[in-house]
């Protein structure tokens, strides 16, 4: 995690035969190796236009080739923002039958002082997003969406300040 960590396929090669789990974040736009023992992370912003508005033209339709390896573990990830909030539907159905294991959704949070807070969705309406998440998992789909219905309900603004003030990690 951090950069791309497919531009450097030799080191990663070499670091994942020392760990019993091991996890790759990447954009997608470089093709996968077969590991068939590493779980792939490939950072989807909505649909198409979206994404490409986002990442640069291109990026989504290189995506979707190297993410179509149903014998590789592959979720896609999307984080949540004023810009792609409304594609989430969208985004389940694309997905749901291109060969990835599932989703997963995250929401966009500022990091005060460091940017402008236009991509972050305000407390309001992160709760209607975190309730219509928890609604598509249990009533449509169940699994597909790799994040836990408690965790989305950890998220919301009642809970999610007392979970990250008491976070053993942080």
């Amino acid at each position: 995690i951090g950069g791309e960590p497919l531009l450097r396929k030799d080191l990663v090669e070499r670091g994942i035969q020392y760990f019993k789990s091991n996890l790759i974040a990447t954009n997608g736009t470089i093709e996968l190796p077969n590991w068939p023992d590493v779980n792939f992370y490939i950072s989807v912003d909505g649909k198409k236009e979206t994404h490409d508005a986002i990442r640069g033209n291109g990026c989504y339709d290189r995506i979707k080739k190297h993410a179509n390896r149903p014998e590789l573990k592959i979720m896609v990830s999307m984080v949540v923002n004023t810009m792609n909030y409304q594609d989430i539907e969208y985004f389940l159905e694309e997905w749901k039958d291109l060969g990835v294991k599932g989703c997963l959704f995250q929401m966009h949070t500022p990091i005060r002082g460091l940017q402008k807070n236009d991509l972050w969705l305000g407390w309001r309406l992160r709760d209607e997003i975190l309730d219509k998440l928890i609604q598509l998992k249990e009533e449509k789909y169940g699994d597909f969406i790799g994040v836990p219905t408690l965790i989305f309900k950890l998220m919301k603004s009642d809970k999610c300040k007392e979970i990250t003030r008491n976070c053993i990690f942080k």
